[in-house]
């Protein structure tokens, strides 16, 4: 029985449809230096796209990342096929993605936190389901970038000085990236932001109120505009001008998701393609563990606006995780494969 799903190397077979998309871009990458295996006008073409009329590549991270993963794995296991390496890469993401929400988490609630935090990640049935070895697919990177941008961004929210600086625009670059793995990317920089005005909206009116609050209104903006610019320059050289330049009508598209737009005889695939189909909101209480765990979660954001830290509170992590909440919790609305 077990024979039966495993290739004549005794290598398992990769799980779904597209790992094999990027298992042949991967391929190609190793064996011609591009995402295509041909090269038509000085463009890179896929020829095994479209029927095998061909099709041109365009820049994805992920079969970048599992090409350099492969000869990484290859220094430790000489031998080892494209299919077993490619295989083993969602759980080095995930494992990095885990990791990184420890390193969040204990900076607000210690190392028992952090840990319990990395746990429910690591064990996540959505995620689960998503992302298991052989799921070689991008739904990985949708969990280690927004966790890995948010946690750097962070960091340079509270740092000062050079070390600010330099946080600031590796959290920009690391935007641009995400746009190189997926079409999505566009939350991790209009969120972070977001988060800084309201941060800032939050001071204004306690000052207004009589509270000793100091706005820094220069510094924040200038933290703004750097990470900005950064993920700005970030996205347009590793991707196109033209995906960052869309960031503002993202957030309209996506509202419109599976709207039919024009006349076709083509459908919109999105509202037939199973990882589309909306359940309702509770499903997603009891994917994530019920709703006495939905409860403890929310009762732990509420504490973290009430905790002083040094005998003060820092409201930009609850408020972070907040707006966070909300709109992963809309595009759930849109399809089941948001509940990761």
């Amino acid at each position: 029985f077990r024979h039966r799903f495993q290739d004549d190397n005794g290598d398992t077979y990769l799980l779904a449809i597209d790992p094999y998309l990027w298992y042949g871009e991967a391929r190609n990458q190793l064996n011609h230096g591009q995402l295509g295996d041909i090269t038509i006008d000085g463009k890179s073409v896929y020829s095994l796209r479209d029927g095998r009329l061909g099709k041109e590549t365009t820049k994805q991270l992920h079969p970048i990342v599992a090409a350099y993963w492969h000869r990484i794995a290859s220094v430790f296991n000489p031998g080892i096929s494209l299919m077993k390496s490619l295989f083993l890469l969602p759980v080095l993401l995930i494992a990095l993605a885990v990791t990184i929400t420890f390193l969040i988490t204990r900076k607000i609630a210690g190392d028992v936190g952090g840990f319990f935090a990395a746990m429910s990640v690591a064990v996540s049935v959505p995620l689960l389901m998503r992302t298991p070895a052989g799921f070689s697919d991008t739904d990985s990177y949708t969990i280690l970038f927004p966790l890995l941008i948010a946690w750097v961004f962070w960091e340079a929210y509270q740092a000062e000085g050079r070390k600010r600086t330099i946080l600031t625009v590796l959290s920009g670059i690391l935007v641009g990236f995400y746009a190189m793995a997926w079409s999505g990317w566009w939350f991790t920089f209009v969120l972070p932001i977001g988060t800084v005005f309201l941060v800032q909206a939050y001071k204004f009116i306690l000052k207004k109120i009589g509270k000793n609050e100091k706005l820094h209104w220069k510094k924040q903006f200038t933290f703004v505009v750097s990470f900005a610019i950064s993920a700005a320059l970030s996205t347009m050289i590793v991707r196109t001008p033209k995906t960052f330049y869309r960031v503002i009508f993202r957030p309209f598209e996506f509202i419109n998701l599976k709207e039919l737009k024009g006349v076709s005889v083509w459908p919109n695939v999105l509202t037939t393609v199973a990882e589309f189909n909306v359940i309702d909101f509770g499903a997603i209480i009891n994917q994530m563990g019920g709703m006495l765990f939905f409860i403890i979660a929310v009762g732990g954001l509420v504490y973290t606006f009430i905790k002083k830290y040094d005998g003060k509170r820092d409201v930009f992590y609850g408020i972070f995780v907040t707006v966070w909440l909300i709109a992963t919790a809309y595009a759930f609305t849109k399809g089941t494969r948001f509940s990761i």
